[in-house]
């Protein structure tokens, strides 16, 4: 049987219902693609981009690519921009590319074939489960290894939605209970929710006091705290459609050799400032596993500021790491003296409480940082007490009233500490005992001061157990063998991570679920901070290289009379050893950029550097000395990821010739 199909034909829906028995013949413009085919399935639109797809080159110096047009050509580059109204790509790799217009998303299998796509509408027939009023936020294509049967894996790749509301999303998905499975025909473009996975240990809220052993009795918080999205499926709506046999409310995974329980993640709000999954700084894709890390304002809303990881394309997603806060802000840059407003829910008792007999005393929390050059990312707490409480006050918040004068600031993080029987109506509020691990039962709070004898309850969403603390997450460069990741602002919440993984075989098993090893590698309050981007080359040199978005960090004097007493700033582009990182004064200035640093990544072998207001440099140099500078009219912020050479953007795409 031969087949001919003209373009208009090519366009129209039936040609993913044609099926395929000999030999098929394509027109596109004045190509004719001819193959053998010996198989029956679905002719979809999928096999016939890849099929046409093999027959047509990539053009090496095009004046547009996917709709954007050149505005930089070099010899060894060029820079093409996204016209005004115009669908825009949010992501690539390989041959994929994805595409947006609004809440509608444009799936190309092969982007030598763009004509070739899919349509997905963001509503809750393509995506079930989907909340109401959600809007697209940022999406990947995420390379991964899909176990299609007992030791036996297929490179493939998912694409990740993620929504304002905090859901994610995921194409192709399971189709068996033991294993993925093989996808099915159309698959592509059939999404499932993506399940979080929270720390080992930390349990859900539920307002029953019956709770389960991945629960914990939290009443007063809003309905929607307590749902699990995807549904669990123990739930009595739960639809087992792809006969994965779908999520449970918990799983088991070895920590140290001993079995744990991962609860849900928690979401304690469906604001885009509180979503978790919001990212920037990501670099190029791994198929063995991926990361991506919190970045949200964190002062007017509270975020829980944390390292997930997948090994399944985005199918299952862990909580690897949690930040913590402060619960003080001597640096505060912007928001209108809005810090440390960064508040969870508020917290709601049906009564108002005596508590003049209950010796209730209030501990401030304080973060202890490590002090020593040891890698770990082990901190502690210290607590001092703030007096006692003589009554608690029902409102649209908790309000504390003391007997004595607290001396408490907004934004401090306490615990209520009961040395008496505790009232029955806040029970689950109060704990037993603090020390340096933190609070033994009941919750921690942050609070807002109304005068010098009340201040209101709010809820802690960061972490209530001693870790690292950080306003939010700058980036996650991709090593060889594993990632190093950035937080911001400056100390002491400007740290550099690294998190290893070395497995890069084929028949390696690398689960996300496993604890991965991460070390704290710099320390002191003169050391490498606030990066954008941190490269570490694995050499006898052992270069470190990053660039900042702070400007005006403390270096030494310029050593010459003429500049007695002055002292450059602290942006550009930075090259030292990695034992000097704690003291950045040791680091050479190898680029003397003028706008503190939004982007800082190692692309194939481009060093890319992007400025707040539109600054672009790239270097290929391998002594970091010569680089190309551009300006463009947007601020390059977010990497959509790779299509061959060419590099996405957010409103650029960078083609290296």
């Amino acid at each position: 049987m031969i087949v001919f199909f003209t373009w208009n034909r090519m366009k129209e829906n039936t040609i993913q219902y044609l099926r395929l028995t000999d030999i098929i013949t394509i027109f596109v413009g004045k190509f004719k693609i001819q193959r053998i085919l010996m198989i029956t399935a679905k002719f979809t639109k999928e096999n016939a981009a890849k099929l046409i797809g093999t027959r047509c080159a990539m053009k090496s110096n095009p004046r547009s690519f996917l709709g954007y047009k050149r505005i930089i050509d070099t010899e060894e580059y060029a820079v093409f921009e996204h016209p005004v109204k115009a669908a825009s790509v949010v992501a690539a790799y390989g041959d994929i590319v994805v595409k947006r217009r609004g809440n509608t998303l444009f799936y190309i299998p092969n982007v030598r074939t763009p004509f070739l796509n899919y349509r997905i509408e963001l509503c809750d027939r393509n995506f079930p489960g989907l909340i109401k009023d959600s809007n697209f936020m940022q999406c990947l294509l995420l390379p991964y290894m899909r176990v299609v049967k007992r030791d036996a894996y297929v490179k493939d790749v998912r694409l990740c939605v993620f929504t304002d509301k905090g859901q994610i999303y995921h194409n192709k998905p399971a189709r068996n209970k033991t294993c993925e499975g093989f996808s099915k025909s159309g698959d592509s473009i059939k999404f499932e929710e993506s399940v979080v996975w929270d720390l080992p240990g930390r349990k859900h809220p539920t307002p029953h006091n019956n709770v389960s052993e991945c629960e914990c009795y939290y009443p007063g918080l809003p309905n929607h705290c307590y749902s699990y999205t995807p549904c669990a499926n123990s739930d009595s709506c739960y639809h087992d459609t792809y006969g994965n046999g779908g999520f449970e409310k918990s799983k088991e995974v070895s920590v140290g050799g001993e079995v744990q329980l991962c609860s849900r993640f928690y979401r304690y709000s469906q604001t885009l400032q509180s979503n978790a999954f919001r990212f920037i700084g990501t670099g190029t894709r791994n198929d063995k596993m991926n990361l991506i890390g919190t970045y949200c304002s964190n002062v007017e809303e509270g975020v829980r500021v944390c390292v997930f990881a997948s090994s399944d394309g985005g199918r299952q997603w862990y909580c690897k790491y949690e930040f913590s806060d402060t619960g003080e802000y001597e640096f505060q840059q912007g928001h209108s003296n809005a810090w440390g407003t960064n508040f969870g829910n508020r917290i709601k008792i049906e009564n108002d409480v005596d508590c003049t007999e209950s010796n209730i005393t209030i501990c401030k929390r304080t973060v202890i940082l490590p002090e020593t050059v040891d890698g770990t990312v082990k901190t502690r707490f210290k607590w001092n007490e703030s007096g006692m409480v003589s009554k608690l006050q029902k409102g649209d918040t908790v309000k504390v009233i003391t007997q004595t004068p607290h001396g408490l600031t907004t934004g401090n993080i306490i615990a209520l500490y009961s040395k008496k029987i505790k009232p029955h109506a806040i029970d689950w509020m109060l704990a037993d005992g603090v020390d340096e691990d933190g609070n033994r039962n009941g919750f921690q709070f942050k609070i807002k001061v109304v005068d010098d004898y009340c201040f209101e309850l709010y809820e802690l969403v960061s972490s209530a157990k001693p870790t690292l603390p950080c306003r939010h997450i700058h980036h996650i460069n991709t090593l060889k063998d594993g990632w190093i990741i950035g937080t911001g602002e400056i100390y002491p919440n400007g740290w550099l991570l690294y998190l290893q993984q070395k497995k890069a075989d084929t028949y390696a098993i690398v689960d996300a679920s496993e604890e991965l090893t991460i070390r704290r590698i710099n320390t002191e309050i003169d050391s490498v901070q606030r990066t954008m981007g941190a490269i570490l080359n694995d050499s006898s040199a052992g270069d470190l290289i990053y660039a900042s978005d702070h400007d005006t960090l403390e270096r030494n004097a310029v050593n010459d009379s003429s500049f007695s007493g002055i002292s450059r700033s602290s942006i550009g582009v930075f090259v030292g050893k990695l034992d000097a990182i704690d003291n950045r004064n040791h680091f050479e200035c190898v680029y003397d950029a003028i706008e503190p640093c939004y982007y800082f990544q190692k692309l194939d072998d481009m060093l890319v550097f992007t400025g707040q207001r539109g600054e672009l440099a790239i270097c290929f140099d391998t002594d970091y000395k010569k680089w190309h500078h551009e300006n463009l009219g947007c601020t390059v912020m977010y990497y959509y990821g790779c299509c061959h050479q060419y590099q996405i953007f957010n409103d650029y795409i960078l083609l290296r010739k």
